[in-house]
């Protein structure tokens, strides 16, 4: 489960298409995410990026923790075409933030469909 925390930035969506959650293996700061959030918000496909926690919900205590749970960065993208182009911005958008130093590991792509084929 992903808890929703701080939205660093949100726009008018009109037709959200596709979700994309990163993680990153350091906490940073106030400046490292004032950065980020500057980065992305230059990309005018997403709509919304907000800070997450991974929880994980189960009855017995796990075997493993996963270490970056706190650290999870998820964008709203409004597409337009198909769901890979889709991911090719969002891997764009993750190439911009790292060439800032601040490297973004996918955890987890969606894509939204209206209808089922």
């Amino acid at each position: 489960m992903l808890k929703l925390s701080d939205s660093l930035f949100e726009r008018n969506p009109r037709n959200i298409k596709y979700i994309s959650a990163y993680f990153t293996k350091y906490v940073y700061g106030e400046s490292e995410m004032s950065d980020i959030a500057n980065i992305i918000a230059r990309r005018e496909k997403v709509k919304n990026l907000t800070l997450a926690q991974l929880q994980f919900l189960n009855s017995s205590h796990p075997k493993f923790t996963f270490p970056y749970a706190r650290n999870v960065i998820v964008l709203e993208v409004e597409g337009e075409k198909t769901h890979q182009s889709d991911q090719k911005y969002c891997e764009r958008t993750q190439r911009d933030v790292a060439r800032k130093g601040i490297p973004l590991i996918n955890l987890v792509s969606l894509s939204i469909l209206d209808k089922l084929k």
